[in-house]
């Protein structure tokens, strides 16, 4: 039995385990960032419409302190023509009279616009208040879901961790340097299956010869081709057991 392979080849899984949990982990983190931004731009919509009906209704306001002044100026007007005893004041009084009934009507056309765009950004808000209470509840519960997933990710990496540490300690320093080489020059890939008399890597085939002693499984093989760690697959000491672990 090739112990030295064996440990080789569950160094590999394990490193692969340990990517596809930090693989895991930043996909979690990708999915809050968006969770959050998706709830603030929710947020965002509905305090700018909070803005917008303030500034509306800010609006109205002044345009009926203006009409309720107007209203005064044109009584007053009123009671001033009634009092003049000549033409060209009389003509003055019909003038200003005619300017202040045009200026009401114009901002009571106003107030009625703004009094629908009101309406609209009302409705507009609590359709929104809605949806944020709706996205709030999501967002948590997405949280929790991802709280609970990186806590368990992170029980596992550190399970992960220490079976690797026990591995690389069990190695001699010459094979953990070449792994550590291949790991970094073959894009994290040091140990790979050889199967149907090609390596599964490259997917490049090699010598018989090479065949041969991978069945001996005595030797630590690499690929002629990409020069990575061979082990037969079909060799009994790879075969799985129940719970998916190297057998030997």
């Amino acid at each position: 039995m090739n112990t030295i392979l064996i440990d080789l080849k569950n160094l590999q899984e394990v490193d692969d385990q340990l990517k596809a949990c930090r693989e895991a982990a930043a996909a979690a983190a990708a999915r809050m960032e968006e969770a959050r931004l998706g709830l603030k731009g929710f947020e965002d919509r509905l305090t700018q419409v909070k803005g917008e009906l303030d500034k509306m209704r800010s609006r109205h306001q002044e345009l009926e302190v203006e009409v309720s002044q107007l209203s005064v100026k044109r009584d007053n007007n009123l009671k001033r023509q009634g009092a003049v005893k000549n033409n060209n004041e009389f003509t003055a009084l019909a003038k200003e009279a005619e300017y202040i009934s045009g200026r009401i009507n114009d901002v009571e056309d106003e107030i009625l616009e703004l009094l629908d765009r009101i309406e609209k950004a009302e409705a507009q808000k609590a359709d929104l208040e809605i949806v944020v209470t709706e996205e709030t509840a999501a967002y948590g519960r997405t949280a929790s879901e991802i709280e609970s997933s990186v806590k368990a990710g992170n029980e596992a990496q550190a399970g992960l961790l220490s079976a690797r540490q026990t591995l690389v300690e069990s190695l001699p320093a010459d094979k953990l340097r070449q792994y550590d080489e291949l790991i970094k020059i073959r894009a994290g890939r040091a140990v790979t299956p050889a199967a149907e008399g090609m390596c599964q890597a490259c997917r490049l085939g090699f010598p018989p010869q090479l065949f041969n002693e991978l069945q001996r499984n005595e030797k630590i093989n690499t690929c002629p081709n990409c020069s990575r760690i061979l082990y037969w697959r079909d060799h009994p000491d790879y075969v799985r057991g129940p719970h998916g672990t190297t057998s030997g």
